[in-house]
């Protein structure tokens, strides 16, 4: 999600609901500046485990919280690729729970 207060900055996370709604929603919060929109979104097959991926690949553009210093263009060509990359070749159609354990060990250790 961009907001034109934040120039520059993109939110990246995860939703339950829709992400307009959701977009609408962090509008609508008091301590809210600006109007939250939906530049880009994926469904994906464990939307926690791809949300700590991208944060992840995405570290060394963390600006504060969810929000990353980083070109929509760009933010959304990587974020394809690497949500492509991790779940076709990583856990395929996650075959095993244990498999999936593994990944969100991983996951925490990179987190820390």
């Amino acid at each position: 999600m961009s907001n034109n207060e934040y120039p520059g900055k993109l939110k990246i996370g995860k939703t339950k609901d829709e992400p307009v709604i959701r977009a609408k929603s962090l509008s609508n919060q008091t301590s809210a500046i600006g109007k939250f929109k939906v530049e880009w979104q994926i469904k994906v097959p464990d939307m926690n485990i791809a949300e700590s991926i991208l944060h992840y690949k995405f570290r060394k553009l963390h600006y504060t919280k969810e929000f990353f210093e980083i070109d929509l263009e760009q933010a959304k060509i990587l974020s394809q690729e690497i949500i492509e990359d991790f779940f076709n070749s990583e856990i395929e159609p996650l075959e095993s729970q244990q498999q999936l354990i593994r990944i969100k060990k991983l996951i925490a250790e990179h987190r820390k």
